[in-house]
């Protein structure tokens, strides 16, 4: 039904990210699980804001996670 449909984080985001320099994210309703990506991301001088409700099993070092 939504054939190649994608969401969250991922490294064809993170390519984008970078070549745009990209300096602030905001992720609704994805990427709580996203842990390394949150890290590179951050390495590289991109703040990361998640907005979200799924369970996450770990708190995120890398981003501000908001989930209810």
């Amino acid at each position: 039904m939504h054939e190649g449909k994608s969401h969250g984080l991922n490294d064809v985001n993170i390519s984008y990210l970078l070549e745009k320099k990209i300096k602030f994210v905001i992720c609704p309703d994805s990427a709580s699980n996203d842990y390394e990506i949150h890290k590179i991301l951050r390495e590289h001088g991109i703040d990361v804001l998640i907005l979200d409700h799924h369970e996450a099993p770990s708190i995120s070092n890398y981003a501000c996670v908001i989930n209810n």
